[in-house]
């Protein structure tokens, strides 16, 4: 078991050891994009959001300050549009092939309107990003993301994203 342990962490030495490629110049200074996700929690199982990223630290892994607006299910059924209007970070974490992967994490309000009136609340997400540059400053790639709110319970999505950037 220990030999297991010390080459486990000879190998996890040899990979933060190696020299950072600074990806400054290939990443957008500012990013704007839409897409479309599929959700188990709603009926209709779709969601829908917006986002921007705009560059705040340069260096090997850039972060980005990232905001959102998501348009979620708030109950199973009856559909009931739940917006989650969001800001927080997205971190650089890997180049994987021609995918640039971020980590997302996101704290904002939520509203849903209902026949009572209008409830509002806490919402938290999580997740990650992968982008790809398509031609010149368009982008596209896979996004998965949990949220949880103060409206509803925890649901997760997966979908496609489209954006464009300079």
């Amino acid at each position: 078991m220990a030999r297991k342990a010390l080459v486990f962490l000879c190998v996890c030495g040899a990979c933060f050891a190696q020299t950072p490629t600074d990806l400054s110049g290939s990443l957008s200074q500012q990013w704007a994009g839409a897409g479309v996700s599929y959700n188990q929690f709603a009926a209709p199982q779709l969601n829908a959001f917006v986002a921007y990223a705009h560059r705040i630290l340069t260096g090997a892994h850039p972060t980005y300050s990232f905001s959102a607006v998501n348009f979620v299910s708030a109950q199973t059924r009856p559909f009931r549009v739940l917006t989650t209007t969001e800001t927080g970070v997205a971190q650089h974490v890997i180049r994987f092939g021609r995918f640039d992967v971020f980590g997302v994490g996101t704290l904002g309000l939520a509203a849903a309107g209902s026949t009572e009136g209008t409830n509002l609340g806490a919402a938290f997400g999580a997740g990650g990003l992968a982008l790809t540059r398509i031609k010149g400053g368009w982008t596209a790639g896979p996004l998965v993301r949990v949220f949880k709110t103060a409206l509803s319970g925890s649901q997760w999505s997966a979908g496609l994203v489209v954006g464009w950037g300079q």
